[in-house]
């Protein structure tokens, strides 16, 4: 199975525009996340998981992104201690 690469600086550049005070381009930059993470097959709950060993800090605007991504959050949070 061949590994995949993520861009994680391109990544949190998206996420960063999640913090607008414009609805659609804070739902814009959610979907792009998606879809980044989606092109390189790899869900959120992975995303999250295969980035041990540094301090990561995630807030969560609930109502902008799939379920998938509050629900893997969540578990990278129970099993991270965070």
């Amino acid at each position: 199975m061949e590994q995949s690469v993520l861009d994680r600086e391109k990544l949190a550049k998206v996420l960063a525009l999640t913090q607008s005070s414009h609805e659609g381009e804070v739902l814009s930059a959610v979907r792009k996340a998606n879809a980044t993470i989606a092109k390189e097959g790899l869900t959120w709950g992975e995303v999250l998981a295969n980035h041990q060993g540094h301090n990561l800090h995630v807030t969560i605007n609930r109502g902008f992104a799939a379920p998938e991504f509050y629900e893997a959050v969540e578990a990278w949070r129970v099993r991270t201690k965070r």
